[in-house]
């Protein structure tokens, strides 16, 4: 479904079809934004893994402004002052273009290849029509360092599912502090091979080179231990949307999942019915609404739950044991 349709469908639970409207188009716009972060936040369920392609300088490059594509090849009409020298794009990433035509402006990237991106059909702000096509700061993808161990993630990342070094066959084991200082206590020579004399506590933070775990936390990532050369780190992550809809964006779709659009309509008209009017404010109906789009996404989780989820990963979190005898 597209934002129009899902507001189409708000304003008709609404009853709200005829002007002067009770809820403005600006009001419900606001309300499906709301609506697809509350979704993503509550149920994790836009999964970002990552899909590359990389150009090299501006002239590796040409546009399509009839079939919306970006392929890489030599030469090509594409203006590029602001590439910098290797650029990386993914799927969702909002890129600005220019081929010195109207079609001037951002797009959604959609699908990724090896060659070739495509990306919406409708501009994602009309207005802006600047020259250049900007390097994106990318979800999946961190440039790691020698000697660098701790990163920023992206800020619409709410948590890292998976994190591989370009360089490594496996991926990193997820890790606390704590679990950290439990393991390095002791001799492990799984998690750190080659090493066959006793770790002294804390000793984790001082180790180079065999980069063997990641630890996430308040918004960034950190390597255990940082790498010996320069390197990629590939994520796969959970995010918010990166799309935000205006007047302009309308005919594009949310970013969740296809199969849960329409249930984002409960949250618009929860978030309707709390509008402080006469002719608008119903508590009771507030809630009801509430409790629907709560049944679907899951209740919203306190900051409190969020840290807990980084403080303990899905491989570290306590399960049910039985007791007693017998098989």
């Amino acid at each position: 479904m597209t934002a129009s349709e899902i507001i189409g469908y708000a304003r008709n639970t609404l009853d709200d079809l005829i002007e002067p409207y009770k809820w403005s188009n600006l009001e419900l716009t606001t309300y499906l934004n709301d609506a697809q972060d509350e979704a993503a936040r509550r149920s994790h369920c836009i999964i970002c893994h990552p899909s590359p392609i990389t150009i090299t300088g501006s002239s590796d490059i040409s546009f399509s402004a009839t079939a919306k594509t970006i392929t890489k090849s030599t030469g090509g009409f594409l203006s590029a002052g602001g590439l910098s020298e290797v650029s990386t794009f993914e799927k969702d990433d909002t890129i600005q273009v220019t081929d010195t035509t109207s079609n001037d402006g951002n797009y959604t990237i959609i699908t990724v290849t090896d060659t070739v991106i495509k990306v919406s059909e409708t501009l994602v702000d009309e207005s802006d029509t600047s020259a250049t096509i900007e390097d994106i700061r990318n979800v999946t993808r961190i440039p790691m360092s020698i000697g660098v161990h701790t990163y920023r993630l992206h800020p619409k990342v709410l948590m890292v599912l998976r994190a591989r070094p370009d360089s490594a066959t496996w991926p990193l084991r997820q890790k606390t502090v704590q679990s950290l200082d439990a393991d390095m206590s002791v001799v492990d020579y799984e998690v750190y091979s080659g090493q066959d004399t006793l770790l002294n506590y804390d000793s984790w933070e001082t180790l180079t080179d065999n980069t063997f775990a990641f630890i996430e936390e308040n918004g960034f990532i950190r390597i255990v231990s940082p790498p010996s050369a320069t390197d990629v780190l590939w994520l796969i992550v959970s995010r918010l949307p990166k799309l935000t809809f205006t007047d302009y964006n309308l005919k594009s779709s949310p970013e969740i999942p296809a199969q849960y659009h329409q249930d984002l309509v409960d949250w618009l008209v929860h978030r309707a019915y709390l509008k402080q009017d006469t002719e608008t404010q119903d508590m009771a109906k507030a809630k009801l609404w509430e409790d629907s789009f709560t049944s679907k996404f899951g209740p919203r989780p306190s900051a409190q739950t969020e840290q807990n989820r980084r403080k303990f990963p899905p491989n570290q979190r306590m399960r049910a044991r039985s007791f007693g005898f017998g098989g």
